[in-house]
């Protein structure tokens, strides 16, 4: 019964999931169902989007959890990064990842970060990493839904294939529906083909 709950909890909210892989790995972590699920809505009515997010003082950390290493990781990168509330600690990385017009193909400048990412994830792998994907307007709403989520698949694959578990990974496609810049200009259409990245981490 408790199983069957959860189960159709998933299948109500709307979220593609695409790294589950059985009922046993979705028993063992469910930190993508307690992720925000837009930035307007989420699943647990105690939490949205912070007025004002945490800052954290710029002094030494030491590094006694995932936060303070993902933190340290995001400093010594100069990635600036909102802090969001929760039953688990979640950071919202602001620097975002760019695709081509109409493809799946990451923008050349976006993989000196994917493949510095990459090297940090492989050595703590219970630091969850949830990958959003998002188009512009070119293109019908069904395609761009597709597009969005094989955005979110590429760069599963990308940290997959520098050592990344795959269990500590998660995809969703928002298609066309959260535009960051203006759908009007070719640079805001390029601005929002985008992947943006979510961690959630534990507590201790």
């Amino acid at each position: 019964m408790k199983y069957g709950a959860l189960i159709l909890s998933i299948l109500l909210s709307g979220c593609s999931v695409s790294s589950l892989d059985g009922l046993g790995k979705l028993i063992r972590n469910d930190k993508l169902d307690q992720a925000p699920q837009t930035n307007s809505s989420v699943r647990n009515p105690d939490w949205g989007q912070p007025e004002k997010p945490e800052k954290v003082p710029d002094v030494a950390l030491s590094y006694h959890s995932d936060y303070d290493r993902l933190i340290g990781f995001l400093r010594a990168n100069d990635i600036a990064y909102d802090v969001l509330p929760g039953s688990s600690m979640m950071v919202q990385v602001n620097d975002t990842i760019y695709f081509r017009l109409n493809s799946a193909m990451v923008e050349m400048g976006s993989y000196p970060w994917i493949a510095r990412l990459s090297v940090f994830l492989s050595r703590f792998p219970s630091i969850t990493v949830v990958i959003n994907g998002h188009t512009d307007i070119t293109g019908t709403e069904a395609l761009n839904d597709n597009l969005s989520e094989r955005r979110a698949q590429r760069i599963q694959r990308l940290l997959e294939r520098n050592g990344v578990a795959r269990s500590s990974i998660y995809t969703r496609g928002y298609g066309e529906y959260f535009p960051v810049c203006t759908n009007k200009t070719p640079s805001g259409r390029a601005c929002n083909r985008r992947a943006e990245l979510l961690f959630i981490l534990n507590g201790s």
